[in-house]
C-alpha cells in the first residue's frame, strides 16, 4: 500500500479504527541472551572514540596511563 497524501492516510486510519482486532495466539518461551565478549584494546578505543569523541592522541595517552596503573597494581599484589 502506498499512501501519497494526508487525505488517503486519514481514510485508512478511519477504516482501521472501525475494525476489531483480536490476538489469536501468544508464543511463550525462554530466550537466552549471551553475554557480550570482553573488550579488546582496539574495540575499547573505538567505543571511546564514538561515545566520548576523544581524538586518537588522547585515547593513546589514556590507554598507556591505564595500562601502567594495571601493571603497577599487579606488581603490588604479587609482592
Amino acid at each position: 500500500m502506498d499512501i501519497k497524501s494526508a487525505a488517503e492516510m486519514d481514510a485508512v486510519v478511519a477504516k482501521l479504527e472501525k475494525e476489531q482486532f483480536a490476538v489469536e495466539s501468544v508464543k511463550k518461551g525462554e530466550k537466552s541472551k549471551k553475554a557480550p565478549l570482553p573488550f579488546t584494546t582496539s574495540t575499547l578505543q573505538q567505543e571511546a572514540s564514538k561515545l566520548l569523541n576523544f581524538p586518537h592522541r588522547r585515547r593513546c595517552v589514556l590507554h598507556s596511563s591505564f595500562m601502567k596503573v594495571l601493571i603497577l597494581r599487579g606488581r603490588e599484589q604479587s609482592v
